[in-house]
């Protein structure tokens, strides 16, 4: 797993998720499609036309969170010596799965990176996120706030028996807090 350093990992259902993951030749994600490089020399992901002459980025899984299985993670490894560098590592590892033959999986892409804190907050979204991506500026008060009431509420999340979510509302069973008493 891969994820950028504001991101918040909701450990219980990543561990959940991979257990009924297939345990090989698997690469999943949010998967970017026929993305086009930027040719705007202001923009924070320009891409040159010496650097990569194609019209779009091979498909690609968003670099912010993803899975690889570890046969796929070795042959990346290997392979990735044989294809040209392009500094943005997400499309660079697409670059690479192509090569490889590699189908991209976006099946979850939606447990991906569900923001925060706009939708961190709702226990149905919590519930089933795999990743949690914090939208705003590392280090002022706010970022320290919103990390420490995202960590609250996983471990509200994490205390609960289950949540059952229909329609946006939720019902809560609190059975194994209450066995703890």
């Amino acid at each position: 797993m891969k994820v950028d350093s504001n991101v918040f990992v909701n450990a219980n259902v990543v561990v959940r998720h991979l257990r009924a993951a297939a345990s090989s030749d698997f690469a999943e994600g949010v998967v970017r499609l026929s993305e086009t490089p930027s040719r705007d020399r202001l923009s924070e992901r320009y891409t040159p036309f010496d650097k990569y002459p194609e019209r779009t980025f091979p498909d690609y899984i968003d670099g912010t969170a993803y899975f690889l299985s570890g046969d796929i993670a070795r042959r990346v490894y290997t392979v990735s010596h044989y294809v040209r560098y392009l500094n943005w590592d997400d499309v660079f590892l697409g670059m690479v799965l192509k090569k490889l033959g590699v189908k991209l999986s976006g099946a979850h892409g939606r447990r991906f990176n569900v923001l925060a804190p706009r939708e961190a907050w709702d226990l149905c979204k919590m519930n089933t996120a795999l990743t949690i991506k914090i939208f705003m500026q590392s280090g002022g008060p706010q970022y320290y706030e919103a990390i420490t009431t995202l960590a609250k509420r996983m471990r509200e999340i994490n205390d609960m028996d289950s949540v059952v979510c229909v329609r946006g509302t939720y019902v809560i069973s609190w059975a194994r807090e209450k066995e703890r008493s």
